[in-house]
């Protein structure tokens, strides 16, 4: 089946290829997927997590990176609010959502997607280049890494962002418990 894309080309039906593909994420264990610097939209985010949905349940590692693609809230709160949730055996997650137009809102949904899961060892979020405040940080600290008796690792990375000095050192102070049992 093919649409008809940028600047009149055919191209495949990627709704229908994804939809395709699900049965075969039956049984996932590990998961780890760069979209950076495409063209991965909403739609293209939502397709993945739809072929991924129910099928998450005993994955122990996840990294995506959607860094410098045209991906939005939208997209993301996709995964914050229906997949991440599903991943209670999760012990690994890398998000890189680097240079994308994303807020506050959604940052404070994926913490909340992360304070749903305690058996996580090991955190890298890149976050660098968004337009969020000191209150998605705090969110981070105060729910994203609440509830991590297994926390071995974390890695928060914020360059290029509009935080200040005080919100920096108010995420800080909301971490000492997580900071204090890290090995990494």
């Amino acid at each position: 089946e093919m649409n008809t894309g940028v600047a009149g080309r055919r191209e495949p039906n990627r709704r229908r290829r994804a939809k395709s593909v699900a049965p075969r994420f039956q049984g996932l264990k590990s998961f780890d997927m760069s979209f950076a610097w495409t063209e991965i939209g909403d739609e293209g985010m939502n397709n993945l997590c739809t072929s991924l949905k129910d099928k998450v349940k005993d994955i122990t590692s996840f990294v995506l990176d959607v860094g410098e693609s045209v991906v939005t809230d939208d997209g993301l709160e996709v995964l914050a609010t229906q997949l991440l949730p599903q991943m209670q055996s999760l012990e690994t997650l890398e998000l890189f959502i680097n240079d994308i137009d994303i807020k506050d809102n959604i940052i404070k949904k994926i913490a909340n997607a992360l304070n749903q899961i305690s058996s996580i060892k090991d955190i890298c979020l890149e976050l660098c280049g968004i337009k969020f405040t000191g209150e998605g940080l705090e969110a981070i600290g105060k729910l994203g890494l609440a509830n991590k008796p297994a926390l071995e690792s974390l890695r928060i990375f914020i360059a290029n962002t509009p935080l200040v000095n005080n919100e920096i050192t108010n995420f800080i102070h909301t971490i000492p418990y997580v900071v204090q049992n890290l090995k990494t």
